[in-house]
């Protein structure tokens, strides 16, 4: 079962791979244009807080269902603001529509690529899935395998 697991993860990888590299070309124009719209996240499961999603077909790849694609409600850890708005931004209405625009651009196009996936693909089996992961010697984790998020256990490649 876990070379099996392996296996799928490796595919599962490739999958991500052909969904970063088209997410470069498709996702520009969604981006320009703002086509996403507010939504009420509720990933973790029993939280709700503000988000949004794509207004186009596109969620079920370019998704995230956590801090949603535009990155405006995304927050690295300890909990600072992705790319927040700078004062350009606050001062002249096209720079901060060029900005969101970058932003989301940024979030879903590379930050967090094809950020649905993971929850498309995540494990289904019975057993525990491989998960292995430490620290480098400057003291950044990294992982491999299906790690155990919000309840299940998602494909994770990160380092």
């Amino acid at each position: 079962m876990i070379v099996l697991a392996w296996i799928a993860f490796a595919l599962i990888q490739i999958a991500n791979l052909v969904a970063l590299v088209a997410g470069i070309f498709i996702l520009p124009i969604p981006c320009l244009l703002h086509l996403w719209q507010p939504v009420t996240a509720s990933v973790p499961a029993g939280t709700t807080r503000e988000s949004d999603e794509w207004s186009i077909p596109i969620n079920f790849v370019y998704g995230n269902p956590e801090e949603g694609p535009s990155g405006e409600h995304a927050r690295l850890i300890g909990g600072a603001a992705y790319m927040p708005d700078g004062k350009w931004s606050q001062r002249y209405k096209a720079v901060s529509w060029l900005h969101a625009a970058w932003r989301a651009y940024m979030w879903s196009g590379f930050r967090n690529f094809a950020g649905n996936l993971k929850y498309v693909f995540r494990w289904r089996g019975k057993t525990a899935p491989p998960f292995v992961h430490g620290t480098w010697a400057g003291g950044r984790e990294w992982k491999v395998g299906w790690q155990p998020e919000n309840g299940l256990s998602v494909p994770v490649i990160s380092g």
